[in-house]
Formats: structure tokens, C-alpha cells, sequence
């Protein structure tokens, strides 16, 4: 801070409040709408809750979610899924992919499942 009492900052210096915030689609508008329109990018969220809540849900439809086009609120990327308890729940997986009308026919042959 300088004598008057201003944060001296440097030139380059850009605050992470002027930066637009990026969001993914949840693919349900009412979550969508709850989140200020879906989940931010660049942040960490942590989603907690009892057994059987769908915390499994919303990550597995979140790395479907990713893997849409642009125009239909994805990030036409990639997604790394870590899961941890038992084994991996590709049934559930592939059940999500095919209610997902934007999805590129080979979004699960990806990754290593």
C-alpha cells in the first residue's frame, strides 16, 4: 500500500474478480439455475452427503458433461475420473452416455474403462 492508503499492485497484475468465469452444464436447467448457471471451472467443489445421495451421479454426468460440444454447454474436452470405493460404476456410465443426445458417439472409448 502506498502512503494514501491504495494497493500499489503491479502492471501485470489482473484480479481473479475481473477474469469471466467459465461454467459447465450440469445438464439439468433447475441445477443449472441453482449453481448461478452450472458449475464454475477453475475452482474446487466438493460435494459431500450420506450413501445413496448421488454424489456419484453429478461426477459421472459432470465428465459426460465435459465431453460435449461448446454450443451445448460442455468444454468439447477430456475428463480424468478418479474413483476410489469398490469397483468403477460403468454400467451406470454408459446408461448416462445414452441419455445424453449431444454426446460424441465415441466419448467412452476415451479413456482406460
Amino acid at each position: 500500500m502506498d502512503a494514501s492508503g491504495n494497493r500499489i499492485l503491479s502492471p501485470s497484475f489482473t484480479p481473479l474478480s475481473s477474469i469471466p468465469t467459465q461454467k459447465i452444464t450440469f445438464g439439468c436447467p433447475v441445477i443449472d439455475c441453482l449453481f448461478g448457471g452450472g458449475l464454475c471451472l477453475r475452482t474446487l467443489t466438493e460435494v459431500v452427503g450420506e450413501s445413496g445421495t448421488g454424489k456419484t451421479q453429478i461426477a459421472l454426468q459432470l465428465a459426460l458433461n465435459v465431453q460435449l460440444p461448446i454450443v451445448h454447454g460442455g468444454l468439447d474436452a477430456s475428463a480424468l475420473y478418479i474413483y476410489t470405493d469398490f469397483s468403477f460404476p460403468i454400467k451406470r456410465l454408459k446408461q448416462l452416455s445414452l441419455r445424453i443426445p449431444n454426446l460424441p458417439r465415441n466419448a467412452l472409448d476415451k479413456g482406460a474403462i
